[in-house]
C-alpha cells in the first residue's frame, strides 16, 4: 500500500522561503487587490457637495431655473459617490494563505471548498478581457459567511489571481492528501473517488472499477462553460469520468491526481 504524505507535496513559500503548515493563522503576503480606489470615492463626494451647494446657491439668489438644472444633475454624482462608498467596503484582497472581501475574511484552513469560473472576451478573434469568479464556502464548523470574488483583467494580466489559485489549490491538495492517508478513500465528483491504488469509478454497467494512477490519461478541452477534462484508463480504454473546471476544488484535485500518478509511475519504474 502506498501512503501519501504532506511533505511529498509542494507548498507555497513565504518571504523567508519557509513552507507554511496547515492551520497557520497568518494570511501571508498579499498577492493581489481588486477594487475601486478611494480617490473615486472622494471625487464622488466632492461632486455631490458641489451640486448640493449649487442648488442651494441658486435658490438663495431666487434663480429657480438654476436650482432646477442643478437638482436634475445632482443625483448623478450623489449616486456615483454612494456607489463607490459601498464598493470600497467590498474591496477584494488575495493572500498566500487566505482571502478578504471587505470586512470579511477566510483563511484556507477555514474553507471547505471553492469553485472557479472564468469567461474570456474576444473582439475580432483578439483576446481583450477576462472575468474570473471565485466562490469560497466555509466549513460547517465555521460561523463565517460565504465569500465571492469577481476578478476582471485586461489582456491576460491575471498574474495575481493565477498565483492565488495556485496557492489555495496546493493547500487544498495537501489537506486532501492527508484525508486520503487517514481514510484510505477520498470522494471527488461524478461518482469518482481516490483510493490507494487509483481512481475508483462505475462503468456503464454500474460495475465498480479502479483505474490505476499510472494508467490514467487526462485530456483537456475548452468550451463555452470553461475548461473540461476527460479522464481515461489507457489499459481498458474506458472513460473514468468527465469534469468541468467549475467542480468544487477542481484544481486541488488535479494537483493531487498528478502527484499520485507521477509517484506511481516512479515506483513502477524503480528497480
Amino acid at each position: 500500500m502506498i501512503r501519501y504524505g504532506l511533505r511529498q507535496l509542494s507548498f507555497p513559500r513565504d518571504q523567508d522561503g519557509k513552507s507554511f503548515v496547515l492551520g497557520d493563522p497568518q494570511f501571508g503576503k498579499q498577492i493581489g487587490s481588486n477594487g475601486p480606489q478611494w480617490v473615486f470615492l472622494c471625487w464622488g463626494i466632492l461632486f455631490a457637495l458641489v451640486s448640493l451647494g449649487g442648488m442651494l446657491f441658486g435658490l438663495s439668489l431666487g434663480k429657480v431655473y438654476v436650482a432646477v438644472v442643478v437638482l436634475i444633475a445632482c443625483p448623478v454624482p450623489i449616486v456615483f459617490g454612494l456607489y463607490y462608498a459601498w464598493m470600497a467596503t467590498k474591496r477584494q484582497r488575495l493572500f498566500e494563505r487566505g482571502v478578504k472581501v471587505g470586512s470579511h475574511s477566510l483563511l484556507f484552513d477555514e474553507i471547505d471548498h471553492f469553485t472557479y469560473f472564468s469567461v474570456e472576451e474576444y473582439v475580432n478573434h483578439i483576446y481583450t478581457y477576462s472575468t474570473t469568479t471565485l466562490k469560497f464556502i466555509p466549513k460547517e464548523s465555521s460561523d463565517k459567511p460565504k465569500l465571492k470574488v469577481i476578478w476582471g483583467a485586461f489582456f491576460k494580466s491575471r498574474t495575481g489571481v493565477e498565483r492565488f489559485l495556485d496557492c489555495i489549490s496546493q493547500y487544498m491538495a495537501a489537506r486532501q492528501s492527508e484525508q486520503l492517508n487517514n481514510d484510505g478513500k477520498l470522494a471527488w465528483a461524478n461518482g469518482i473517488s481516490f483510493v490507494d491504488e487509483g481512481l475508483q469509478y462505475e462503468n456503464r454497467s454500474n460495475v465498480t472499477q479502479v483505474a490505476r494512477y499510472e494508467d490514467l490519461e487526462v485530456k483537456q478541452t475548452k468550451g463555452l462553460m470553461g475548461n473540461r477534462i476527460t479522464i481515461k484508463d489507457r489499459k481498458t480504454r474506458t472513460t473514468v469520468g468527465k469534469l468541468n473546471a467549475s467542480t468544487p476544488n477542481f484544481f486541488a484535485y488535479m494537483i493531487l491526481l498528478e502527484e499520485l500518478r507521477n509517484r506511481n509511475v516512479a515506483t513502477a519504474a524503480a528497480p
